[in-house]
């Protein structure tokens, strides 16, 4: 009976030091697994709009793509429609690091929205002319940013809240779209602009520009001449926050 019981006290330690290499890479195979989750969670934050290497990311939209050239220009070509991103640590346009090095703003191929936070904080850029084909303008697109002129946009449909908002060095705004039909709150808020022209747009709604001059420095409002009465209306303190000449 001794015999038996030693050697089945054999047998358990045997089977017990077999089993140590298995339970170590089943703990081994749990802590990747959990590191690999850990990674895409950060892989995410980083950047809400698209999973991968922030360092090497290339891409703004899901047909888009950006480069910076050897002159400091950020240029974004493709089709379609840009990411929309945030102002909020972790959640920037992949550009945002490198925004020190950026001159000015190029756009190539068909883009048809300009995403939300896109050129926030890119003090070195100065004029910008948005593409036919851009039909939205996001919220907070340019703000904090050195932008001093906007122009173009013949199909510009919408323009966000804060699309503008401190850009202290825009003092000319020209947007040529006759579908203009909303511009956000606070659009212009601080920025340097006083008179903006939207000349040929006849589908401003009154809903859709409440609030969008207020806390802002426009004084002049260039519209379509057979506007101008309801625009006028539009426009009103009341609505705008802001007693403006519309003409």
């Amino acid at each position: 009976m001794k015999l038996k019981r030693v050697l089945v006290s054999l047998v358990a330690v045997a089977m017990t030091v077999s089993l140590v290499p298995a339970m170590a890479f089943a703990t081994e195979v749990e802590n990747d697994d959990e590191t690999a989750i850990i990674e895409v969670a950060d892989a995410k934050a980083e950047n809400p709009a698209k999973l991968g290497n922030a360092s090497a990311q290339t891409d703004c939209g899901k047909n888009l793509n950006f480069t910076i050239d050897s002159n400091g220009i950020l240029i974004i070509s493709g089709s379609g429609a840009m990411y929309n991103y945030s102002y909020k640590e972790g959640k920037r346009a992949p550009w945002y690091n490198r925004r020190a090095d950026i001159k000015g703003i190029k756009f190539s191929g068909s883009i048809t929205s300009i995403g939300s936070y896109a050129f926030y904080c890119l003090t070195g850029i100065g004029a910008v002319s948005i593409p036919s084909s851009v039909t939205s303008i996001g919220t907070g697109a340019f703000s904090y940013s050195s932008v001093s002129k906007i122009s173009g946009g013949s199909k510009v449909k919408t323009i966000g809240a804060r699309a503008f908002k401190k850009t202290t060095k825009l003092t000319s705004f020209s947007i040529s779209s006759k579908s203009l039909y909303k511009i956000g709150s606070y659009a212009f808020q601080s920025s340097a602009v006083k008179t903006i022209s939207i000349s040929k747009t006849t589908k401003l709604k009154k809903k859709k520009v409440r609030k969008s001059l207020k806390k802002s420095k426009v004084k002049k409002v260039n519209v379509k001449n057979s506007k101008k009465v309801i625009y006028r209306y539009y426009f009103s303190k009341t609505n705008a926050g802001r007693k403006v000449k519309v003409y």
